[in-house]
């Protein structure tokens, strides 16, 4: 259970026309910070927020940052004050993008791409998929074994890479998962390149790592373009991701359609972005499920009732509320995305405390997510809290798994649903049990996730 002091700035109507002051932390440290956020940053930011309180800043290779936990300061950043931030220059430097995307964007840009981005997830597209996570789930459970010990983490890592593949390119695109796997690969590389000094030099060197990755994008650039030109022949029905965006449009008539390489970009950051976090929240569901009997046979039960043991469909998912429930509570207590960067383009007010232009404020989000205040018994893992609606709905006001705001993930249903759909066929089949009895480890350096092997035993179930 983390337990934080409680501390307040400055009120902001107190102030008048005295400049606000900074927010506390420690001075200097600069090497020590790095060495400690790439030690363990989680533990690093929750040492500085028991420390200094909701608000903190501290220094970081020549640059300020400041990190918030309180659910009130995190809707101040992201939602209240969100023109006042910008994305960080890690997401705008992210190669081999060449335009920018629904990740990078910021202002008017960011509104055209995201008002062209959603009808890819409304009901067409979200059926197509469903059907897609539905089928690769049954096929992967389909290949296990009575009493076999399985790598949950291999296996749902290379299931997310599946329905990736699939839903964005389509099912007659014949891509190597391989190839996938290399294209994020060499995108995360890229990206912690960017976070040493001399990074323009460090891409240009034959380094290892610099040519697989052009390899593998010059490989993937092959796929979605050809998914490109079969999307603008008008003679086929396409609902795969990538060529509905190449055929949507605004319906106001005011912005114009994405052009090829836009498309291309969007499809680099949606499979670097939904694959890896996909992953890592359904393998941290096999892990929670494995060591929580009473919640395995709680789901058990239900699926067994809504479903009985044919196969199961897109349709079933209105009649899975608990496996929604356990996917919430994952999210709540491993959320992949523990953090989101924002630089500040003005000088504003967050919390009573002065943030000037160009720092680089963190929404912090698991201490609110581990906070008593907000959840009750937090450290037990407990789906029941989220089957309550009014509960729910309170509750969710502290939890952030997707974001907040106008930027908030605009795929977290294709997420969720991935996320149910797997539960619910391996546990229609199969009774999942830890191997391990130690706790299991974790990294933080990217996305939060299962450090290595999550050896799981899968033994078929008796009805």
């Amino acid at each position: 259970m983390i337990e934080l002091p409680r501390r307040s700035g400055p009120d902001v109507a107190s102030l008048g026309r005295s400049r606000p002051p900074p927010p506390p932390g420690p001075g200097g440290r600069r090497l020590r910070n790095v060495l400690a956020r790439l030690r363990d940053f989680p533990r690093f930011l929750e040492g500085l927020h028991r420390e200094y309180g909701d608000i903190v800043s501290y220094n970081l290779l020549g640059r300020r940052f400041v990190s918030v936990c309180h659910p009130q300061l995190i809707r101040e950043v992201l939602v209240k004050q969100q023109r006042s931030f910008h994305k960080t220059v890690g997401y705008k430097d992210m190669r081999p993008m060449k335009n920018p995307t629904i990740a990078s964007s910021d202002g008017p840009d960011h509104h055209r791409r995201r008002k062209l981005f959603q009808p890819s997830f409304g009901k067409r597209g979200m059926t197509a998929y469903s059907e897609i996570m539905v089928e690769r789930t049954h096929a992967m459970r389909e290949r296990w074994r009575d009493g076999q010990v399985i790598d949950g983490a291999a296996e749902m890592h290379k299931l997310a890479m599946s329905v990736a593949i699939t839903a964005f390119f389509g099912r007659d695109m014949e891509v190597d998962p391989k190839i996938g796997q290399a294209t994020v690969d060499g995108c995360i590389w890229d990206f912690t390149l960017g976070f040493l000094p001399f990074t323009p030099l460090l891409r240009l060197l034959p380094l290892p790592g610099n040519l697989r990755a052009k390899r593998a994008w010059k490989a993937m650039d092959e796929v979605i373009y050809e998914v490109i030109r079969r999307a603008r022949d008008g003679s086929q029905d396409r609902s795969d991701l990538i060529s509905l965006l190449v055929r949507a449009e605004d319906e106001e008539g005011i912005d114009h359609a994405f052009t090829d390489d836009e498309v291309r970009d969007e499809g680099f950051v949606l499979l670097m972005v939904g694959h890896d976090t996909s992953s890592s929240a359904m393998t941290f569901c096999l892990d929670y499920l494995s060591r929580n009997p009473g919640v395995r046979e709680r789901l058990e039960t239900e699926i067994d009732a809504a479903v009985g043991t044919r196969r199961i469909e897109p349709g079933d998912y209105e009649s899975l509320p608990y496996a929604a429930a356990v996917f919430q509570e994952v999210l709540r207590q491993s959320p992949p995305i523990y953090f989101l960067g924002r630089e500040a383009i003005d000088d504003c007010v967050i919390g009573g405390y002065l943030i000037p232009r160009g720092t680089v404020v963190q929404t912090y989000f698991r201490l609110p997510h581990h906070n008593p205040d907000y959840f009750d018994r937090p450290g037990d893992f407990s789906p029941e809290r989220w089957c309550d609606h009014a509960t729910a709905r309170r509750m969710r006001q502290s939890c952030f798994p997707f974001g907040s705001g106008a930027r908030m993930c605009i795929a977290w249903k294709f997420a969720t649903m991935e996320g149910v759909f797997a539960m619910a066929s391996i546990v229609q089949r199969w009774r999942i049990e830890a191997v391990s009895e130690g706790p299991t480890e974790v990294d933080s350096t990217g996305v939060y996730r299962v450090k290595a092997e999550l050896p799981i035993r899968v033994t078929e179930r008796t009805r």
